[in-house]
């Protein structure tokens, strides 16, 4: 995120305008990681109307869809994503910066269309984007997404040894935001469920709607008591190549 926000709905190596302008986007942005996502949502379109154009306009409309993906509207995430002008973003950014920004559009592009059930659209990304959003980024927290994202990817496909792998180990990372540990809870969860583990699945997926409030995952509890869960079970998009 993250934003996968998990999706990365950051700025924090920004580095064009002023630091006032880099403070204010970073202000906006914790109101994602602390579970304020109509406080980001309405703080970021407020952003948008003081300048109409430029590589930061493009980076916040980048920055929306990670909040309008926790809270659950994929369909109008990638609608955002699709209105991001990426060649006027990359204008902002030069060297590893532009390295970052690519590999941050790629993957908040692919889990959106995966959380929207584009698979076909999704295979795409994966197929040709494949050099943009590796984790090699030199980018911590940037790597520890792609990460996600790719075992995102490999749950939606079936391929859950590699997906529960990849997942795990990434909870063991040291220092993640508790955006991200909500996310990867919640697909182990999900993964435990479809292999009977329901006791440890619920805990898991409860826990991160703890660590996520007043998005999707918040609902998801009871939304699978009720049979209507915003993710599919593992391997619904089973026809997508690895």
């Amino acid at each position: 995120m993250f934003l996968e926000v998990f999706f990365v709905a950051a700025a924090g190596w920004l580095l064009f305008g002023n630091l006032e302008t880099q403070s204010r986007v970073q202000r906006i942005n914790r109101a994602l990681e602390e579970g304020r996502p109509y406080d980001f949502l309405q703080d970021i379109d407020r952003e948008l109307e003081r300048r109409p154009s430029g590589p930061l306009y493009e980076l916040l409309k980048l920055n929306r869809s990670a909040g309008l993906v926790y809270i659950g509207q994929f369909d109008e995430a990638l609608v955002a994503l699709r209105s991001v002008d990426r060649k006027k973003l990359s204008s902002g950014w030069w060297g590893r910066q532009k390295k970052f920004t690519d590999a941050l559009y790629f993957n908040n592009l692919l889990y959106t269309l995966l959380c929207a059930r584009r698979y076909q659209e999704a295979v795409e990304v994966w197929s040709e984007s494949a050099e943009k959003i590796v984790p090699r980024t030199g980018h911590p927290l940037l790597d520890h997404c792609l990460k996600g994202t790719a075992a995102t990817y490999q749950y939606h496909c079936g391929d859950l040894p590699i997906a529960r792998e990849t997942l795990e180990r990434l909870l063991q990372e040291a220092n993640i935001p508790r955006l991200y540990k909500a996310h990867r809870l919640y697909y182990l969860g999900r993964i435990d469920l479809f292999e009977n583990r329901f006791d440890q699945g619920m805990e898991r997926i409860e826990e991160a709607a703890r660590l996520a409030p007043n998005g999707f995952l918040a609902e998801e509890p009871k939304r699978l008591t009720m049979g209507e869960e915003r993710i599919p079970n593992p391997g619904a998009g089973r026809a997508i190549p690895l």
